[in-house]
């Protein structure tokens, strides 16, 4: 018996020398972290590079510039730290650097009291695109030649000659503002065929030329007149016509442009032969519709333009089934949605005959079909009938050209209503 006892107390002290190495030996395992490489060289366009990182741990990554990311391309909604944990590859995004300058930034790997840096280099543009999409038209009595922009440039040069082959010298500059990337040749010669040239800068870098584009001035530049835009066949269609005049009829085609909201451009919606004055558009949206028509002369190796803008609204549709339901103290108002509205108003007043909303007024700045509120906003300790309207609403998202109440044109963003609904009678 003492014998037995005697083996378990050695098997007891056996086992407990052998936790303590083992916990030992827990305690003395090292943390380690390493990257490779350290340091990343990028030239200024967008790309990736891979780094590796060895660890037995968990680490995370952190970076402050908004030009750099790691696993995705550069995003402000994807900029952040990045967690992971033991060995792993990760790559390492930049953004096209549209600058001539370089630019430097560090990523930092952390794992707890450890750390490695990566330092990331980008150089800056060495070269310049020449500019495209370059047009030259007449516009009253000077030439308007346009063109496209190019990443990095922060000015452009143009230039005119009066061959194609010739000597090219410099008649106008323009900086990146305005946005609209045009310059006008206001000293041509009546019955003169130019040629231009467009050249990008940016700092000590310069483009090569554009390709030429011709344009040839006429003293008296066949052209459109009076453009009128006439809301038809029950809002169905808009009926554009102009007049057909002598200069009119030295066009050989006629190009209909209509304003894109979304983008603020003008989207070519028809090329018509020079003998058509009139052209129907049956694809319309509420709020403003409005149209450039281009006259151009193209017998030659020339082309000229005239352009001539007009605009007419249409109707936005008044918000149908425009109801509320009512739970405890919340009000939730629906309606049917309408075509093109960006958005809706709900008026609010304590009088049948009040349509302006004097008691409370709501604006719902999305295309919705639903708006929730609390009883409270309803003002119920003011009287206990409320009458509730709504009106559906257009806005542009960009600027554009519109006729103002003194025969002339205003620039900026506009907003259309619809009519205002019957009252929605609600009782406290």
């Amino acid at each position: 018996m003492k014998k037995f006892v005697s083996e378990i107390f050695c098997l007891l002290f056996l086992l407990g020398i052998a936790s303590t190495v083992f916990t030992s030996c827990q305690k003395e395992e090292k943390q380690y972290l390493e990257v490779n490489p350290t340091s990343l060289n990028f030239d200024s366009e967008q790309g990736s590079q891979n780094i590796i990182i060895s660890s037995n741990g968990k680490w995370k990554i952190s970076t402050s510039e908004e030009w750099l990311d790691v696993g995705f391309i550069p995003s402000s909604s994807l900029f952040g730290d990045l967690l992971g944990e033991g060995d792993k590859t990760e790559e390492i995004w930049v953004k096209q650097n549209t600058s001539i300058n370089s630019r430097n930034a560090i990523i930092v790997i952390s794992q707890g009291s450890l750390q490695q840096v990566v330092n990331v280099y980008q150089s800056g543009l060495t070269t310049l695109s020449a500019p495209t999409n370059v047009t030259a038209y007449q516009n009253a009595q000077s030439i308007t030649i346009g063109w496209n922009a190019v990443v990095g440039a922060t000015s452009y040069s143009v230039y005119r000659s009066d061959s194609a082959n010739g000597t090219y010298s410099l008649i106008a500059t323009h900086g990146t503002t305005p946005t609209n990337l045009q310059v006008n040749d206001n000293n041509p010669d009546a019955g003169v065929l130019y040629y231009y040239k467009v050249k990008a800068f940016s700092g000590s870098i310069e483009s090569e030329y554009s390709n030429y584009v011709s344009c040839k001035f006429l003293k008296d530049m066949p052209g459109i007149q009076n453009l009128t835009a006439n809301l038809l066949g029950n809002n169905t269609y808009i009926r554009l016509t102009w007049d057909n005049d002598s200069t009119c009829r030295e066009s050989t085609s006629f190009e209909i442009y209509k304003h894109n909201p979304n983008t603020d451009n003008y989207d070519l919606i028809q090329t018509q032969a020079g003998t058509l004055y009139s052209y129907s558009d049956a694809i319309l949206h509420p709020g403003i519709n409005q149209y450039r028509v281009d006259a151009i002369n193209s017998n030659s190796s020339w082309t000229t333009m005239t352009k001539y803008v007009s605009s007419l609204e249409v109707p936005l549709d008044i918000p149908a089934d425009f109801t509320y339901t009512q739970s405890g103290k919340d009000i939730l108002f629906t309606w049917s949605s309408v075509n093109a509205a960006t958005g809706y108003e709900i008026f609010v007043s304590s009088s049948a005959n009040d349509e302006s909303g004097k008691l409370n007024h709501f604006n719902i700045d999305q295309s919705t079909t639903s708006y929730a509120m609390t009883l409270y906003s309803l003002l119920p300790y003011i009287k206990n009938t409320r009458y509730c309207r709504i009106c559906a609403k257009w806005e542009s998202p960009y600027g554009g050209q519109y006729p103002n109440d003194h025969g002339g044109y205003y620039s900026g963003s506009v907003t259309i209503y619809s009519n205002i609904s019957d009252a929605l009678i609600i009782t406290f």
